[in-house]
């Protein structure tokens, strides 16, 4: 039974780094190549990493209301850049992550933390100014080499990686088709917080599955059980979302 998201306790964010992410999605496909500027807020015990590019996006993006004739209302969004909505937050003295993930409404995905067995090298590199140092790791179906400041205390970084004693500024996979890039570093506002919504619906990764597989194929009953403040919504073009979410076909995570 999927229920609103238990509140974590919110923390203020001290630092922000910024990424720039590319992934290639398709291995058959160089053109598939998707580049994506990301962000990650830091405290002393969170951090959330979310698209940069989608707050941007959603800056300047235009909604529309429109009388579906039929008691119901259609919605429709035009966004300038189609952008990663995923959030992940990660507590690392709670060995807690949930991945905020948006269909509609917004649920609050638990997900195992990550538990990386990293091997830390001598080399070294400079990063921004800042002593980085090397590890490497298999990490779900991917070697992944890692570069983290030991004189960042932070533990996390880029996406679900983490558990190395500093910051991760910088990760690739052997064969370079996932990349974070370290895009710069500064402290974060002063009125940043790290929390999860409390309106966000707890759900489980299968739960979720469940949701997408229904908007696949019944989207007319998908939508009547996903009303939004009281109001029935109805899809425009219900064939559309047939192929809603698919996986990529060379995803980021190639093993559970």
């Amino acid at each position: 039974m999927l229920c609103n998201a238990r509140a974590q306790q919110a923390e203020q964010a001290v630092v922000t780094v910024y990424y720039k992410h590319s992934h290639l999605k398709d291995t058959a496909n160089k053109l598939s190549l998707y580049a994506e500027r990301m962000i990650l807020s830091i405290g002393k015990n969170a951090s959330v990493y979310k698209s940069y590019d989608k707050m941007v996006n959603d800056s300047v993006k235009k909604t529309t209301v429109q009388d579906d004739g039929k008691g119901g209302y259609v919605v429709n969004t035009t966004n300038r850049k189609k952008t990663i909505g995923t959030q992940i937050f990660k507590y690392a003295l709670d060995k807690k992550m949930i991945v905020l993930e948006k269909l509609v409404k917004t649920y609050a995905v638990t997900e195992p933390y990550p538990t990386i067995d990293w091997k830390i090298s001598p080399d070294t590199v400079s990063l921004g100014g800042m002593k980085c140092q090397k590890a490497t790791a298999t990490f779900k179906g991917r070697n992944y080499t890692a570069w983290f400041a030991p004189d960042l205390p932070y533990n996390t970084g880029p996406w679900k990686l983490c558990g190395l004693p500093g910051l991760i500024l910088q990760a690739y996979d052997d064969r370079h088709e996932i990349e974070f890039v370290f895009d710069g570093l500064r402290p974060a506002p002063a009125a940043e917080n790290i929390l999860v919504p409390t309106a966000a619906i707890a759900a489980t990764r299968a739960d979720y599955k469940r949701l997408i597989d229904l908007l696949r194929n019944d989207p007319i009953a998908f939508f009547a059980q996903n009303e939004v403040n009281g109001v029935r919504l109805s899809p425009q073009n219900p064939d559309m979302f047939k192929n809603a979410k698919q996986p990529d076909k060379n995803p980021i995570e190639l093993k559970p």
